[in-house]
């Protein structure tokens, strides 16, 4: 889905039903409450970045300009800001960058952009820990569910800082995994699901 243009959102199919993957969301259990402010504090800060380069979005702003003024910028914006605008520029490409593994049935290339996408979120767009808390429920789940993941990939879904997220695992670990990790967060907050080549419709 591309969002780039007002009012006009552009979607593209990708043709791969992951026929040989299952889709868990986990439910780890974290609340939204009194999340308010950290999930504005993204688009604000993204937003921050864009005006600096008096533009009203970041997909507005080039990448090399970014670059090129990162001296004067850092003076302007705070860092992390700076960290969440490069996960923008990385995690747009690397869209682009699965959309070709699948349409090419490259999975190695798949799994791995779900990993770098993952490790990005952490680090640099940073909605995966609640500043100043020690309750920790998205990571806490993450390196839970890496344990069992063997060949797999998982990462934070949705918005972050609490809720769920996902994990890509091979149908023959399926039985393993969700095993293991329903002793963890309890069977009825690990949902399997598959990709159907119909997307959602109403009953």
């Amino acid at each position: 889905m591309d969002f780039k243009t007002d009012g006009k959102i552009l979607v593209e199919n990708v043709d791969n039903q992951l026929k040989d993957f299952t889709l868990v969301l986990i439910n780890t259990g974290g609340s939204h409450a009194n999340l308010t402010s950290e999930y504005a504090s993204i688009p604000n800060e993204m937003f921050s970045v864009a005006k600096f380069f008096n533009k009203n979005k970041l997909i507005e702003v080039d990448e090399k300009v970014f670059y090129d003024n990162l001296p004067s910028l850092t003076k302007s914006v705070n860092d992390r800001a700076i960290l969440r605008a490069i996960h923008f520029f990385e995690e747009n490409k690397r869209v682009d960058k699965i959309c070709n593994a699948l349409t090419n049935n490259d999975y190695e290339t798949f799994l791995s952009c779900i990993k770098k996408s993952g490790i990005s979120s952490m680090i640099k767009l940073q909605n995966c820990y609640v500043s100043g808390s020690v309750y920790q429920p998205i990571p806490k789940a993450l390196s839970v569910c890496e344990k069992f993941l063997n060949d797999g990939a998982n990462r934070v879904h949705g918005g972050g800082f609490a809720g769920t997220i996902l994990n890509v695992v091979k149908n023959n670990e399926l039985e393993y995994f969700i095993k293991n990790v329903s002793k963890i967060f309890g069977v009825d907050n690990v949902l399997p699901l598959k990709v159907r080549k119909i997307g959602t419709s109403v009953l």
